[in-house]
């Protein structure tokens, strides 16, 4: 699990830091391309509403790792999504705030920075299921007061209107 979050944050800080970097305007997707090629309107939807719910959280105690089930039960509003920009809005249940988004050819991540420093990266991926939802998947990395709290919540998106 440690080691599946961890490579997900370094590729996601990878793609980020390429992305920013790079003056090579051939490191920019052709989304026409990519929409048509995975025959998919989630790259051109400007507002998802994601609800996640069955997961696990990782405990700490006395220097053991300890992974237990968990269930987030919450839903989660992005808005103004822009892919140009890389940026999006955040409506949760502590608030709302800024996002960063990521594209690949599997889906938008977004990732989040809380104001007391912990990191949400939520990827909704360019699949569906039988409903039409997309799928996705939300790591959180919560230091609270010295409690790390890593979690991971699976669920689907929706179009927001």
């Amino acid at each position: 699990m440690i080691k599946i979050i961890r490579n997900i944050l370094l590729i996601a800080i990878s793609i980020y830091a390429f992305n920013v970097h790079s003056d090579n305007s051939t490191s920019r997707i052709d989304w026409d391309k990519l929409e048509k090629s995975n025959n998919s309107d989630l790259f051109s939807i400007k507002s998802l509403k994601c609800t996640l719910g069955k997961g696990s959280v990782g405990l700490w105690k006395s220097g053991s790792l300890k992974i237990e089930a968990d269930n987030w039960n919450t839903t989660i509003y992005y808005d103004s999504i822009d892919i140009e920009s890389g940026s999006a809005r955040i409506i949760g249940n502590q608030g709302s705030g800024n996002a960063v988004v990521l594209t690949t050819g599997i889906g938008i991540t977004f990732i989040e920075k809380t104001g007391i420093g912990n990191l949400t990266f939520t990827t909704v991926f360019n699949s569906k299921n039988k409903s039409g939802q997309f799928y996705a998947v939300s790591s959180r990395h919560i230091d609270s007061l010295g409690d790390l709290l890593p979690s991971q919540y699976h669920g689907t998106c929706d179009a927001w209107e």
